[in-house]
């Protein structure tokens, strides 16, 4: 019977979670975390962009199409 018990208060805080304003709090987080990381200079790290990309394919002279590992292909214009 305790371990009835026991089983049966786990399982009421795990269908209370969720219900609380947890998603708002979470969504202030991320907020505060984006504003931390936008005023911080990103360093470029080469073997991070090699393990993200497939290829990069001249399509002109004025445009590139870049293929990431994950199938996004994204085509950037040349300036």
């Amino acid at each position: 019977m305790t371990e009835k018990r026991a089983l049966e208060k786990e399982l009421e805080s795990y269908q209370g979670f969720g219900k609380t304003s947890e998603p708002e709090s979470k969504l202030n987080e991320i907020s505060h975390i984006t504003e931390i990381i936008e005023n911080q200079p990103l360093q470029f790290d080469d073997n991070l962009i090699r393990q993200m990309l497939e290829c990069v394919v001249v399509q002109s002279k004025e445009q590139i199409k870049i293929v990431f590992k994950d199938g996004t292909e994204v085509d950037q214009p040349l300036s």
